[in-house]
């Protein structure tokens, strides 16, 4: 008679890809509702926001590497997203033939776009 296995974990830490968008959903989640959280302390803890205060809070080492890290969040957040809706929708039952370059030419957009968030908020956040 042979003896069967029950679960053999093999590899903790080999996600497979729906698995790893998974947690990359929410961990870039709580990532953006922590820093979701730190803005509205902020307006409930100062009364008079002014720009000066506005630009003390967020010069701070903190706020900076906060605010870079909370966008590649939203990115990484959207492009799953997107990356889903690509493969859900952007298929040759609704676009026929031309399915694959649509859905080719869409990634490659949103990837260039959240690419350019990124980009462009570091300039911001960093430039002087």
């Amino acid at each position: 008679m042979k003896k069967k296995n029950g679960f053999i974990l093999k590899n903790a830490f080999y996600l497979s890809g729906g698995a790893s968008d998974w947690l990359i959903q929410r961990i870039t989640s709580l990532v953006l509702g922590s820093y979701v959280l730190t803005l509205l302390s902020f307006f409930l803890i100062n009364q008079e926001i002014s720009y000066q205060v506005w630009t003390n809070f967020f010069g701070t080492g903190f706020m900076r590497i906060f605010t870079v890290l909370a966008v590649v969040a939203a990115s990484a957040h959207g492009w799953i997203g997107m990356w889903a809706i690509g493969g859900d929708y952007l298929q040759e039952h609704h676009f026929g033939p031309i399915a694959g370059p649509v859905r080719k030419s869409y990634l490659g957009l949103c990837a260039l776009l959240a690419i350019l968030y990124v980009v462009f908020v570091v300039l911001i956040v960093w430039g002087n």
